[in-house]
């Protein structure tokens, strides 16, 4: 292996380590694609520069209070200034654009996630994202008040243990206290969020899901394939930045869309909604359930 090579790596690690959660040891070594024992060493190699490492339950930080690593809080910084410009910025982009999706991530890798939050969101939604970083942090349970279900059509409040956002901080995964299950909630659909004084009891069972394209969570993946007009395809590029990489030419000006899905519930919103312009190839589990359901639409 290149000398260049380790030293990105040790960088990368660097940054990773110091994003105000920390990793654990497999974690770090399934990223950078090393053994653990040499991720002891690089954690060794950080150290003998000055920098302080943590440890806390397994899980690996470089913590930003610290004095001793000012200098590394001072490069991971912005400014009040640059924080209101780079925000001005962000929210000019179109919020289904993939450059403003790329640039939140990026942003999301190299911050911690409570400065990224105030940088890219919304002033209304800002301030319960930050609440649930702070609950993170301090590993609390916390209060979902008036929270909006979509599939359950009521306003209910939820108590959850939140864990982890989804890219864009669009939604938080929090084991429910009462389902007794990791459920994903959208942070638009809260109207408030009271931080309990009671300490996570179900640290052991938090686990997210992969999420597909179309925003939904799941641990079956669905290979799907469907054929689309030109107009139907800026429209799944433009609502779902991640399909891009899975649309190829058909000749003509049609398209093919294939990958794979957590459920049928949010690739059926875009097909119905274009029905003349979509043709299902596959699977046959879909058309059925498409079927069904404009079968049982009512207008």
């Amino acid at each position: 292996m290149s000398d260049q090579y380790k030293i990105q790596r040790i960088l990368q690690l660097l940054v990773d380590l110091s994003g105000g959660y920390g990793k654990t040891k497999q974690q770090i070594a399934e990223k950078l694609e090393i053994t653990p024992r040499t991720v002891y060493r690089y954690l060794d190699t950080i150290r003998s520069v000055g920098f302080v490492v943590e440890n806390r339950d397994g899980y690996i930080r470089i913590p930003q209070n610290n004095p001793h690593n000012k200098d590394l809080s001072n490069l991971l910084y912005f400014s009040s200034e640059e924080s209101y410009i780079l925000q001005q910025a962000i929210h000019y982009i179109d919020d289904n654009s993939t450059i403003k999706q790329n640039l939140i991530n990026k942003l999301y890798s190299l911050y911690n996630s409570r400065r990224v939050a105030q940088t890219i969101m919304h002033a209304g939604m800002g301030e319960n994202v930050r609440k649930l970083c702070d609950a993170m942090e301090m590993q609390k349970q916390v209060t979902l008040i008036n929270y909006r279900s979509a599939n359950a059509a009521r306003i209910t409040h939820r108590h959850i243990e939140p864990f982890e956002f989804t890219t864009n901080y669009i939604s938080v995964w929090g084991y429910d206290l009462n389902k007794h299950e990791n459920r994903v909630f959208k942070t638009a659909r809260i109207k408030d969020v009271e931080i309990n004084n009671s300490n996570w009891q179900h640290k052991d069972k938090h686990q997210s899901k992969e999420t597909d394209i179309f925003r939904v969570a799941g641990d079956n993946p669905t290979p799907v394939k469907i054929k689309m007009s030109l107009r139907a395809t800026e429209l799944l590029k433009e609502e779902y930045p991640l399909s891009k990489e899975l649309v190829r030419l058909d000749g003509g000006n049609r398209f093919i869309f294939e990958g794979t899905i957590n459920g049928f519930q949010g690739v059926s919103r875009f097909i119905l909604g274009l029905m003349d312009e979509v043709e299902v190839l596959e699977p046959e589990e879909l058309k059925e359930f498409l079927n069904d359901k404009i079968k049982n639409r009512r207008f």
